[in-house]
């Protein structure tokens, strides 16, 4: 295999793993924080603000991820069109 190859299927596979990481946050986080939504927006459910601190604890580091993952994804997709349709030296 040539090293154009190897860069291709590298940048390929950080695609495909960012990618399965990003639907597996959005399969796995967007009922449970739904739900959480729902329950702290319920006004016959007596919340504190304890409660919305911890929601806000877990909701920036779950989207500070999310935008992670998604540069990650967006940077490999672009170096591996790069890689492919640079010209053969």
């Amino acid at each position: 295999m040539s090293r154009r190859t190897l860069q291709i299927a590298e940048y390929f596979v950080g695609m495909v793993t960012a990618a399965a990481l990003l639907f597996f946050m959005s399969a796995v986080l967007s009922d449970p924080f739904k739900k959480i939504a729902q329950l702290l927006n319920d006004r016959t459910v007596h919340t504190t603000f304890h409660d919305w601190m911890l929601i806000l604890k877990v909701s920036i580091p779950s989207g500070l991820i999310w935008a992670a993952l998604w540069i990650w994804f967006k940077g490999c997709e672009r170096k591996d069109l790069e890689t492919y349709f640079a010209k053969a030296r």
